[in-house]
């Protein structure tokens, strides 16, 4: 005798999760299947697919987008775990608040200051508070949102800080940057999601699990990334002195690695780490055999012999910021 499991054919099985997401989302949201394609970004058909099961996976990028949309918690969308929604995302029809590094015209002073920082790379209230020449209960003030007064000349310090126009930060007016005959370098229209190293130790493949939570935070850049691509922020010593923590990198999981790559891979207990690749071979059975290897002599070279690894993804960027 055979259960229902036994008789229901594999692929099946391994898409129901997929497939029914997709269509609770369309059922809960009201939506058809063209306002779904609208807006993950995709062409005609790919909805009946996913219910079909003749695709298996969503994009990185797809979900992201759905989740921007209409609120469903993206992680759940690719992975069927955590909540179906993120009670911090609004419904269509509500308005906005400001996103960090979102493309929109921020309304208040405060969002202004947070989108110029984003745009800038800078993390630090206290860089905010030297180069304004004020004290840190005031900068925490401006950040709070309470109603406050700026003098001119701690705009026009901060303005110079940010590389932005003084009556842009202060009151919105005007071009954000003027011209000048030196301006930033460009930092691309590619928005890249940051997630922590649990979550990108519950990769596979191309599917990239979004952090849970309702706020984004995005790395910029103008190179030409899968939709699966994704940022991290170092963790620890073991690739000093070329990494240090706080470091941030981009890594694509599109991207087949080769000797001396820089990769994220599972360490065999859900948690990403970050090594350099160095293949050994194929085993008597026919499988690869790789190390990771840190940079920091003090840290162990760990093998895919004795440990359970899988590389997630090459480092395809690497940014360093300024420290004080």
């Amino acid at each position: 005798m055979t259960t229902n499991a036994d008789t229901q054919p594999t692929s099946t099985r391994a898409c129901d999760g997929l497939a029914q997401r997709i269509a609770a989302l369309l059922n809960d949201a009201a939506i058809t299947h063209e306002a779904l394609e609208a807006a993950a970004g995709v062409v005609p058909g790919i909805v009946a697919k996913w219910l079909s099961c003749e695709l298996l996976d969503i994009g990185h990028g797809q979900a992201a987008r759905i989740q921007e949309a209409y609120g469903f918690n993206m992680f759940w969308l690719i992975t069927g775990r955590g909540n179906q929604r993120i009670p911090s995302l609004i419904g269509p029809g509500q308005k906005a608040a400001p996103k960090y590094l979102n493309s929109y015209q921020p309304e208040s002073f405060t969002a202004r200051l947070h989108y110029a920082m984003g745009l800038r790379g800078i993390r630090q209230k206290s860089d905010i508070a030297e180069a304004g020449g004020i004290s840190a209960a005031a900068v925490a003030l401006w950040f709070s949102g309470a109603p406050h007064s700026i003098e001119e000349e701690k705009v026009a310090a901060l303005a110079k800080f940010l590389r932005v126009e003084p009556d842009w930060l202060r009151d919105g007016t005007g071009p954000m940057e003027g011209a000048v005959n030196v301006r930033p370098a460009e930092i691309g229209k590619r928005r890249v999601p940051l997630i922590s190293s649990v979550q990108a130790g519950l990769m596979h493949e191309t599917v990239t699990p979004f952090p849970t939570g309702g706020a984004f935070e995005y790395l910029l850049t103008d190179l030409d990334l899968s939709d699966s691509a994704f940022a991290l922020e170092i963790e620890g010593r073991s690739m000093e002195p070329d990494f240090r923590e706080g470091d941030r990198i981009l890594v694509d999981p599109a991207v087949r690695p080769i000797a001396g790559d820089f990769v994220v891979a599972t360490n065999g207990r859900d948690e990403a780490t970050f090594k350099t690749y160095r293949p050994r071979g194929a085993s008597a059975m026919g499988f690869e055999i790789f190390e990771l290897v840190p940079l920091n002599p003090d840290y162990p070279t760990i093998s895919n012999e004795s440990v359970p690894l899988r590389v997630v993804g090459v480092m395809v960027e690497h940014r360093r910021y300024r420290r004080r």
